[in-house]
């Protein structure tokens, strides 16, 4: 059996699904206007990966954005506390580390280490059983 990585499981299931979200479109360019008016439009109607993919715009500033810690921030919080993705919970403790904000890059650390999702770990079992994973 093939273990498959992150990205192919993700091509698997919108393959399943017959979807991609239009964020997620090739012929897109990442971080540009348009994806990101697409993103705000995905955040609006709950997709939960979106406010990440809004954080990371104004936290690279690729393509037709500025950097933007302080909004990057606030898109990074919205994501660690509402989707409760890790990921999120490390970039905003590298970015107050940059910021030489120690006290609340250790306080970031401290709870994305603690940190339980808001919803049950029911979704992550019923994907990692569907694509025999574990």
């Amino acid at each position: 059996m093939k273990l498959l990585t992150g990205i192919e499981i993700l091509n698997n299931i919108y393959q399943e699904n017959g979807a991609y979200p239009e964020y997620m479109n090739s012929k897109i360019k990442p971080c540009s206007k348009k994806t990101f008016n697409i993103l705000l439009d995905s955040f609006e109607l709950g997709d939960t990966y979106a406010s990440f993919a809004i954080a990371y715009c104004y936290h690279s500033g690729c393509d037709d954005f500025d950097i933007n810690l302080d909004k990057a921030i606030y898109w990074y919080k919205i994501n660690f506390e509402d989707s409760g993705h890790i990921a999120a919970g490390f970039e905003l403790a590298k970015i107050y580390t940059y910021q030489k904000q120690y006290q609340k890059a250790f306080k970031n650390l401290h709870q994305t280490r603690n940190h339980k999702p808001p919803s049950s770990t029911n979704g992550i079992r019923f994907f990692l059983q569907k694509w025999s994973i574990c």
